[in-house]
């Protein structure tokens, strides 16, 4: 009996205590939340973005729907999304670029044309020696439908891709599944793509201003919010130093 009384009276000193350092805990000066493919930017201005706003900032890679959602509900300052989303009540400026990566598995040809790509991404190249690569049949490995890569994806190829595809749920499967695969391409928010594994489009590089899956970036925030323009702001800025201005 002694020992319960012990460990609820331990209970009630935590509960207790909890209790009053609550009010004392610092909310974040800002909460970001969006595309994964934006949190490495978001992430980058966190520490100008801390000292400009005086507080924590929180990022959240909730995805671009998510994000804007969070902010029309108010638990999210600003919104970062890799499509042109928009809502009433809700205005957007473009923040800068992402670029998806085309990652294939070893052995398969490093290089693509623009043409090339998409009759992968169309389906109508199912074997790699059509395109001068290795007797393989191609294995698309796809993020989930409703992913902003996917759906950028979509518009680059002009419709809806293949059914018959591999899908992943997260980002950082992606590259994995490519590697373990014969014939798989894959396709990848660049800072997730393994040097190893990336396909040149056209001869350039995911670095290059002229790659072909270059999109424009958007962040997404309430009128009259001083915090989020002003973070805007920072943003903006922190994506040309990074060479990702829009």
């Amino acid at each position: 009996m002694d020992q319960f009384l012990r460990l609820w009276r331990g209970v009630l000193i935590v509960v207790a205590v909890s209790l009053l350092l609550t009010p004392l805990l610092p909310e974040p000066a800002l909460v970001i939340a969006g595309s994964t493919s934006l949190a490495p930017l978001a992430e980058a201005a966190a520490a100008p973005l801390r000292v400009a706003l005086g507080g924590r900032v929180e990022v959240a890679a909730l995805g671009s729907s998510e994000g804007l959602a969070s902010v029309r509900r108010g638990s999210a300052d600003l919104a970062l999304s890799d499509l042109p989303l928009s809502a009433p009540g809700i205005e957007r400026a473009a923040i800068g670029q992402v670029a998806i990566a085309v990652i294939a598995a070893p052995g398969l040809p490093r290089s693509l044309s623009r043409e090339q790509l998409r009759a992968l991404l169309r389906g109508s190249v199912r074997d790699w020696r059509q395109l001068g690569g290795p007797d393989v049949p191609v294995r698309l490995v796809l993020r989930a439908p409703g992913s902003g890569v996917r759906m950028l994806l979509e518009r680059y190829a002009g419709g809806a891709l293949p059914q018959r595809a591999l899908v992943v749920l997260a980002s950082g499967q992606v590259a994995p599944a490519v590697r373990s695969l014969p014939g798989a391409i894959g396709f990848v928010e660049a800072g997730f793509a393994p040097r190893d594994l990336t396909v040149s489009v056209n001869g350039l590089a995911p670095s290059a201003t002229a790659y072909p899956l270059r999109f424009t970036a958007y962040a997404l925030y309430r009128p009259g919010d001083a915090r989020a323009k002003a973070a805007l702001a920072i943003l903006q800025a922190v994506a040309r130093q990074r060479g990702e201005a829009p």
